[in-house]
């Protein structure tokens, strides 16, 4: 690389330490002192710029751009995007040797995985909901015919349906996906909220809420070993078992989540507590009973 006193503009000097990275090349900053005329400091000033835009390695004081920004996938990145992805658990294991076979179609004719039926987000919304997210603006769009003013914090996906965590006037809401329309940016930003972000990584439940509910439900002992070969979700936990059947606690933050389980699971599943969940669930039962009696009369 030619010395250019023109590479003392901050731009020029960004371009081409940009340049070095997309070609591949490791950047000791050190080396570049010379090369650049400036000193260390205003060179680390520069990739901190870049750092904030740019999936950058930096390790031993060498600079790289991962390998994924490069189109160069290694077993690390797809490892990652497995877990990203929620697969983890869906093959038995997931080293090198692993992901070679999965990747060679005379080996992967030998099985066959019938992907779940998930609702496809469009991508556009996805993208600019994540852009939003990372760049903490407030957003607006319809959703059920009302205009929403929200601070975006996450995207999470539940059962196979998308939704955007969102604070509307000081309460965290799920949007699905699929209802969002006439999405747009707001110019005003916002300070994401500690108290919020703690709550969203550290609770079990599926859906994320100020407030947090344990119930304890009984799985008959002929219907446990298909209960439990589904794979356990963070929000059951098994307490015991006897020749019945088990017990589990499960964390829930709508009651919803607790009765769909157990219209899902009946006549195997009981809720235990709290006892009101399974009145309601009783009540639920006995109309839908009279319901199906009246339309067979």
């Amino acid at each position: 690389m030619l010395r250019d006193s023109n590479k003392d503009s901050i731009s020029i000097r960004i371009i081409e330490i940009f340049k070095l990275l997309l070609n591949g090349q490791s950047i000791d900053l050190k080396a570049l002192c010379e090369e650049f005329n400036v000193s260390l400091r205003t060179l680390q000033r520069d990739m901190e710029k870049l750092c904030k835009h740019l999936p950058i390695l930096k390790s031993n004081g060498i600079y790289t751009l991962e390998s994924y920004a490069l189109g160069q996938l290694n077993y690390k990145d797809i490892k990652h995007f497995a877990k990203q992805s929620g697969l983890t658990t869906l093959y038995p294991k997931l080293d090198a040797d692993f992901i070679v076979d999965l990747l060679n179609p005379n080996i992967t004719q030998s099985f066959i995985i019938t992907p779940p039926n998930r609702q496809m987000p469009d991508y556009d919304t996805f993208e600019n909901l994540s852009i939003a997210i990372l760049t903490a603006h407030k957003i607006s769009f319809t959703y059920k015919g009302k205009t929403r003013l929200v601070e975006p914090y996450k995207i999470i996906h539940i059962k196979g349906i998308w939704y955007l965590l969102a604070v509307e006037k000081d309460k965290l809401k799920h949007f699905a996906l699929s209802k969002i329309h006439s999405l747009r940016k707001n110019h005003t930003q916002f300070k994401p909220d500690r108290k919020i972000l703690a709550l969203i990584d550290s609770q079990n439940a599926e859906f994320r809420n100020e407030h947090s509910y344990k119930a304890t439900i009984h799985i008959c002992s002929s219907a446990l070993e298909f209960f439990t070969r589904k794979g356990m979700p963070k929000n059951l936990k098994q307490l015991r078992t006897s020749a019945s059947g088990a017990i589990f606690e499960m964390s829930y933050t709508f009651k919803n989540e607790v009765l769909n389980l157990a219209k899902m699971w009946l006549p195997a599943m009981r809720i235990l507590e709290p006892k009101e969940l399974q009145t309601h669930l009783e009540n639920l039962l006995k109309t839908y009973l009279q319901e199906a009696k009246r339309q067979i009369l």
